[in-house]
């Protein structure tokens, strides 16, 4: 058994919702090829030595905030203590603190992505190939769709596309919801939210109904190679593919205040749009207004 396969059977066996099993695997899967980029022979789960996960850290906060790089290391412990290690999970020079990852803030981490950075990602991925990964990136930036949702989109547009056609301002986001909980999206630009959905539906077609190809045809193996692809492109930290859902909420923010709304209104609507409820107001303007 590779160091992926023991690593993944661990991931699976931690608890938690799908979410949280998924995103144990997607850690998995990074922390393996990490190791096979670094030419590190490890053959097992049981050989981690406490410098490999020190070298892992360090290649993580290159790309992480501070937040998510816990959330990274957080997992890689579930999945040690899986595999029968959670004494060494809990070794001392392998805290968040010896690591250089301690405190951090759930406010805001990210910008909205730029019209600049958003273009340039784009013609990048084309330029890779990478199509399929380039029409999620257009559905997140239209549509204020998380990662999941847009890979997931594809059991959607096809009805997204007819309403669209038909003259609706909003679509209903279904397939991977946090809770499994649908909700309506406006578009912020109709035109432009039409191009995206059909450009994706051409693209998935052409893929075998599929926006992310892989290997292993699963969620978990298709948002790992979606992440790798925006990290290749640049689109990382501040300024990742999860801020064109920033950029989204200003956008809607501002069409709710012109449409009379309050600034808190606006925000609370917004909030909606996003998939946080409209108790959630605050929050978006503090997160999603940077």
């Amino acid at each position: 058994m590779s160091l992926q396969e023991s690593m993944i059977r661990a991931a699976r066996q931690g608890g938690g919702s799908t979410k949280t099993r998924e995103h144990r695997e997607r850690v998995a899967r990074d922390y393996s090829s990490f190791c096979r980029e670094r030419n590190i022979q490890t053959k097992d789960i049981s050989k981690i030595k406490v410098k490999h996960i020190q070298q892992y850290a360090e290649y993580i906060k290159e790309r992480l905030s501070v937040r998510s790089a816990q959330n990274q290391m957080s997992a890689l412990r579930n999945i040690l203590r899986s595999a029968g290690r959670g004494k060494f999970a809990d070794h001392r020079d392998i805290s968040n603190e010896a690591l250089g990852i301690k405190g951090g803030s759930r406010m805001g981490t990210k910008t909205a992505l730029s019209p600049e950075n958003y273009q340039a990602g784009i013609e990048k991925l084309e330029a890779r190939g990478s199509h399929g990964e380039a029409a999620i990136l257009r559905l997140q930036r239209e549509l204020g769709l998380r990662a999941t949702e847009a890979i997931m989109s594809v059991q959607s547009i096809k009805h997204w596309e007819k309403e669209l056609k038909a003259g609706a301002e909003k679509i209903t986001v279904i397939h991977g919801t946090k809770g499994g909980r649908l909700r309506e999206a406006h578009v912020v630009n109709r035109h432009r939210a039409l191009h995206a959905i059909q450009r994706a539906r051409q693209i998935s077609q052409a893929q075998g109904g599929k926006l992310v190809v892989t290997k292993t045809p699963n969620l978990s193996a298709a948002r790992s190679r979606y992440e790798r692809e925006m990290r290749a492109v640049g689109l990382r930290g501040k300024q990742s593919s999860h801020s064109a859902r920033y950029a989204y909420a200003q956008d809607r923010i501002r069409a709710y205040q012109a449409a009379g709304m309050s600034r808190k209104e606006a925000a609370a609507a917004a909030s909606c749009d996003l998939g946080h409820g409209p108790g959630r107001g605050r929050y978006i303007e503090a997160v999603y207004s940077r």
